[in-house]
Order: structure tokens, then C-alpha cells, then sequence
């Protein structure tokens, strides 16, 4: 079987990649940058038409069974700092374009009876202090999820993390503890030192969790949280 995997040269992205290669998968991966898992003609904007309809020809030609969404980008920062550009970034990159590959992929993963995996984040889930906009991006992409998974013979899967160790999340955190008037160091150990887990997770253990999901054959949404027990839902 072959797996569609975006935001491919990503922390999560990659680290997916990897898990499903190593299980014996055909992987595509996508990004807007080129890196290590991503598959040179497949470096593009998700939110291009162009692009897009590239992206579609190669979907059909390859019989892709899996559609595996792990881009996005932080949305961390004082609310009343940041700009209305920026909001319409933060919504255009982490909740429409994802709209839009599900509008490109749909028919045909209903007719090879796929799945649409979507990493979220435990910000859909919770509202989070100094990060209200990324939550509003993943708060509608949870509810879409569910209003379209009443509707859809595809599987889907929505996948939420807390912290994983990646660049996006280093910056997220500088940018929440600014917001919040302490230090990069003290927030930190705020949020993670106290929590079961005591430790920020691996994009691997994400990498593994995607991989299961994919696997279980349940046609209905299915939800997960990998957050170390930092959001109990």
C-alpha cells in the first residue's frame, strides 16, 4: 500500500514517513520545503491550485490508500499582538488546506475504502494560555472531523498530541512563555515537569500511533490522544 504523508521534512511529518516505511509502505511525502522524506516533485504549497491538482494526478496515478495530514504551523503569541494576517495564515495553513486535500483525496479514498488521518494537537482539544489562535485552527479542524466523519464511508482518524520534541514546538513554547511574562526554562517545567508523563514525547511515538490507526479497520472517526496524560480526554 502506498501513504500520502504531508508536512513531510517536519519533526512529526518525518518521523511518520519513517515509521511506515519501515513496516513496509510505499511512502509519498509532501512538503513546501524539500528535506529527506520528501519526494522531489511532491515540494509544493497546499494551498496552491497549481499544485494542488499536481498533487491529485499523482494521487490517482498511485492508487494512494492513506492520506496522512502532518503539516501546520505555530500560532503562539499575545492575541492582541498579533495581526489579522496573521490569523488568516495560522487558519489558511493549519485548517483549510487540509479542507482542501480532503476535497482532492475523497473520492478516492472512499472508492479503495482508505483512510484520512489528521494530526491535530491536544490544542483542539483544551484551550491553551498565550496560544489562542493555533487552538482555534485545531479547534475547527476537530469539529470538522466530526461533522464530516457523520457522512464519510472513509476511515478517518484524528491523532492529538501534547508536546513533541520538535523545531515547531521549541518555537511555540519561546513564544507562550513570552506571552505569559516568564522564562523559556520556567514555563517548561510548568507545564511538563508536573505532568504523568514528566517528559516531552518523541515524534516517533506519534510516528507508531499513526500507524496503528491506519491499521484498525473501524469505519467510523476514531479520536486519540497521545498527550502523556497532560489533557485527560
Amino acid at each position: 500500500m502506498t501513504f500520502l504523508v504531508t508536512g513531510a521534512a517536519g519533526g512529526i511529518g518525518r518521523a511518520i514517513c519513517e515509521t511506515l516505511s519501515e513496516q513496509g509502505h510505499g511512502v509519498l511525502g509532501q512538503d513546501i520545503v524539500a528535506g529527506e522524506r520528501v519526494d522531489a516533485d511532491l515540494v509544493g504549497d497546499l494551498c496552491d491550485a497549481r499544485f494542488l491538482e499536481k498533487l491529485g494526478d499523482r494521487l490517482t496515478s498511485t492508487e494512494v490508500k492513506a492520506v496522512v495530514v502532518g503539516h501546520g504551523i505555530a500560532g503562539a503569541g499575545r492575541l492582541e499582538e498579533m495581526c489579522v494576517n496573521q490569523a488568516r495564515r495560522i487558519m489558511t495553513i493549519n485548517f483549510e488546506s487540509v479542507i482542501r486535500l480532503w476535497d482532492l483525496s475523497q473520492r478516492q479514498l472512499e472508492a479503495t475504502n482508505g483512510t484520512f488521518v489528521v494530526v491535530i494537537s491536544q490544542a483542539g482539544l483544551v484551550g491553551e494560555a498565550g496560544n489562542a489562535l493555533y487552538c482555534a485552527s485545531k479547534f475547527a479542524l476537530s469539529g470538522w472531523m466530526r461533522g464530516v466523519g457523520a457522512t464519510t464511508k472513509v476511515r478517518l482518524r484524528a491523532i492529538n498530541p501534547g508536546g513533541i520534541r520538535t523545531p515547531l514546538l521549541e518555537q511555540a513554547l519561546h513564544d507562550m512563555a513570552k506571552a505569559r511574562g516568564i522564562t523559556y526554562e520556567q514555563f517548561v517545567e510548568t507545564r511538563y515537569g508536573t505532568s504523568p508523563a514528566g517528559r516531552i514525547a518523541e515524534p516517533a511515538e506519534v510516528g507508531d500511533l499513526v500507524a496503528i490507526a491506519i491499521a484498525l479497520k473501524t469505519p467510523a472517526l476514531v479520536e486519540a490522544a497521545i498527550t502523556g496524560g497532560e489533557v485527560l480526554w
